[in-house]
């Protein structure tokens, strides 16, 4: 492989040090491999937030742990559409009035029409108004959100009323902007009227700009759907649900708003055309609230008792089902057709308002003391169907896909004791469902303490370049110890290991596993073209009963040559008996087709890696890496805390520390944490060349220590 830069169409730099570009080329190759691995290496997880489980990277101080849950909170409603946002704040206001906020997000749609000619202004435009990075980004840029077409002479507020009424989904920079200027009151004055008008508006708001991202959550067939099936079993088992058990002595503020804001409203029934229309009949619940409406003293009565406990239970499993039916409502629609129309408009506003007020419903009981009371009783039961069981089954592929799934949860806002219970375990789940309603309230909560000061926000948009799809040939990874250090490991069966041996084993792998492989490349044709001619090839695979399944569906087609809408479906599920593979050959398989990077450059490395606590201590010789880089004065201010509306990749974690390490920083970079699961990636085109060789060596060793493992597994398959 050459050493320079071969593409510059994905905005690489178009110079640099070679050594630089071959080294993070190896870097993607490492990450790509261990995604692989992903359950044959093992990587800690942190919440640095948790105070019971200390460590070097706990957060320790206050404003830290403040700054860091409010950003969390901001980076989670700052996302939009999109995977994963990070945010950086002005930890200190220069003129004590603006709280500056800046956000980075990588992976823009790429608009691929504009040539390399292409003015700043025109390019800066692009970015804002068409929701689009162009291919001429070759540098990082800072750039500040404009007013949205069809807000000009309105209030923020008033624009996005009107976009509650006939929803035009905003591009990601009109978004920053709708949503820094709504939360900035008007004068400065953010009072009780200014919260009762936003909040609406804003639960509202965000249900329409987040619904995709909370219906794939939601529907995520091993992180989420196994919670769901595990509640509705206990009522098809139990006659009746156990007695409650009460070990909770915190403060019940959430149960009581359920009370007063979602069930009262059903005993007044003063405006029933704005109730949820539900088959639960809850009159014990209905006496609860009217009973605390009519007596203040009652304001910390227990919501769950013996008279209440199966209504509880019923009332949430229509819940979820209403929450389902809603969302899979909104999906189903094509948002520019439904609001060509005014019938169109109503029924995707109301689709919207109906997530709007099953996820404040369902927020209410996350965070309640009832919940959790619930759970308690009933957690012998739903240990019979343990939805962390289906969740460690998740396939090599999800995981790549969705990192960041499982939630980095230490504590709720309560402030109760973590526990590793499987019933704090339903809390997380259905908490990180609603991450994007939960960060409503961090946020608020935040805004009208004495803690927050500003009187405005200001909210910019970091743009970074793409990384291209070029990765280091795994065969040049292992050649030698350019890239993977040359450390042994020793194996009972294989003796002292270098990188020859493990190329050997890699070679002889790929060249053993091509029956895996034809096979599922195989499989891969057929769901994507469920055709009888593309079935008929899977006949003669015996592992897996992939053949058998084949033949089966071949006899339901017949004669007649008719495929059916359930017949294509088990064609194309044919597809799914390969998550089953033993890691070895699904190993393999993937190793096999891994021709192009698919993977990205996370934002968080992005905005670290443009952080004064980093950059105040480059060194002459890392400052050649920075050299198209001129936003040094625009990132002036910006603070060492990091938020996250995921929690970080391992890569990103180690990435992080060492940037503070081997800057000699005495800060240290704060994010909430990392989860368990290396995905591809790349990392900052401007990363200095010793930062990125220190990475290669840090995970290079973790790929080693993965690939000795699977020299250990032995195939029991045989392939035709």
């Amino acid at each position: 492989m050459d050493d320079t830069p071969n593409k510059t169409s994905e905005g690489s730099f178009s110079t640099g040090p070679p050594s630089n570009f071959k080294q993070i080329e190896a870097f993607k190759t490492i990450t790509m491999m261990l995604s692989m691995l992903s359950h044959s290496t093992s990587i800690d997880v942190h919440d640095n937030l948790n105070k019971e489980e200390i460590t070097d990277l706990t957060i320790q101080d206050p404003f830290d742990r403040q700054e860091t849950r409010m950003l969390d909170a901001f980076a989670q409603l700052a996302v939009g559409e999109y995977d994963v946002a990070a945010l950086a704040t002005n930890r200190v206001s220069t003129d004590g009035i603006t709280l500056r906020i800046i956000s980075c997000v990588v992976d823009f749609p790429t608009e691929r029409s504009l040539s390399a000619t292409t003015p700043s202004k025109d390019l800066e435009t692009n970015v804002l108004t068409k929701n689009c990075l162009p291919d001429v980004v070759s540098s990082p840029q800072v750039l500040k959100p404009s007013r949205p077409e069809g807000a000009e002479g309105m209030k923020p507020l008033e624009y996005m009323e009107k976009l509650n009424i006939r929803w035009i989904r905003p591009s990601l920079a009109h978004h920053l902007w709708t949503l820094s200027n709504v939360l900035t009151g008007p004068d400065g004055q953010h009072d009780i009227r200014f919260w009762s008008d936003l909040l609406p508006n804003l639960w509202r708001y965000m249900a329409a700009i987040s619904y995709k991202k909370i219906a794939h959550r939601f529907g995520n067939e091993y992180h989420s759907l196994p919670y769901i099936i595990a509640l509705k079993t206990v009522t098809d088992v139990l006659p009746t649900l156990p007695p409650p058990i009460d070990r909770f002595s915190n403060n019940n503020s959430s149960d009581v708003h359920f009370l007063s804001d979602f069930v009262l409203p059903y005993a007044e029934s003063l405006q029933p055309e704005t109730l949820l229309k539900l088959t639960t009949k809850f009159p014990n619940l209905i006496a609860k609230a009217v009973g605390m409406k009519k007596s203040p003293s009652q304001q910390r009565c227990q919501l769950y008792t013996d008279a209440t406990r199966t209504e509880f239970h019923q009332l949430l499993l229509e819940l979820l089902e209403l929450f389902q039916t809603a969302l899979e409502a909104l999906t189903s629609m094509d948002e520019e057709v439904a609001n060509s129309s005014d019938n169109g408009a109503k029924q995707f506003a109301d689709n919207v308002r109906n997530v709007d007020l099953i996820g404040y419903a369902l927020l209410r009981i996350a965070k309640g003391r009832a919940f959790r009371m619930h759970l308690e009783s009933i957690e012998s039961y739903l240990s019979l169907n343990d939805p962390r069981i289906r969740a460690g089954q998740a396939s090599s592929e999800c995981i790549e896909a969705f990192p960041a799934l499982q939630p980095v949860r230490s504590s709720d806002s309560d402030g109760m004791e973590a526990t590793k219970l499987l019933s704090q375990s339903y809390v997380d789940w259905l908490r990180w469902v609603l991450d994007q309603f939960d960060a409503i309230e961090t946020l608020v909560t935040y805004m009208t303490s004495s803690r927050f000061p500003y009187r405005s926000i200001s909210l910019s948009l970091l743009a970074v370049p793409k990384t291209t799809d070029t990765f280091l040939p795994w065969l040049q990874l292992f050649s030698g110890n350019e890239f993977i250090p040359a450390l042994t490991g020793i194996n009972p069966v294989f003796g002292s290991l270098t990188n020859e041996s493990i190329l050997l084993f890699l070679e002889k792998g790929i060249d053993e596993d091509k029956g895996a492989q034809h096979a599922k490349i195989l499989s891969l044709e057929l769901e994507s073209h469920p055709t009888i001619e593309n079935l008929r090839k899977l006949t003669m695979i015996t592992y897996l009963g992939i053949g058998t399944k084949a033949n089966t569906i071949l006899e339901k087609i017949g004669d007649s040559c008719i495929i059916s809408d359930s017949i294509r479906d088990e064609m194309k599920a044919i597809r799914k008996l390969f998550n089953k593979l033993p890691t070895r050959e699904q190993f393999f398989c993937d190793l096999a087709k891994m021709t192009t990077f698919k993977g990205t450059v996370h934002c968080e490395a992005c905005l670290a890696s443009l952080l004064p606590a980093f950059t105040e201590h480059l060194t002459p010789q890392d400052l050649e890496y920075y050299k198209d880089i001129n936003i040094f004065a625009d990132m002036q201010g910006f603070g060492r805390v990091i938020g996250l509306s995921a929690p970080s990749c391992p890569s990103c974690a180690i990435y992080l520390q060492m940037l503070a390490s081997m800057s000699g920083s005495p800060s240290e970079i704060i994010t909430r944490g990392n989860h368990g699961v290396i995905s591809a990636c790349s990392l900052p085109a401007w990363t200095p060349d010793r930062i990125v060789k220190a990475m290669n060596t840090s995970l290079g060793l973790l790929l080693r220590q993965g690939l000795i493992s699977l020299m250990d597994q032995e195939t029991d398959c045989i392939w035709d």
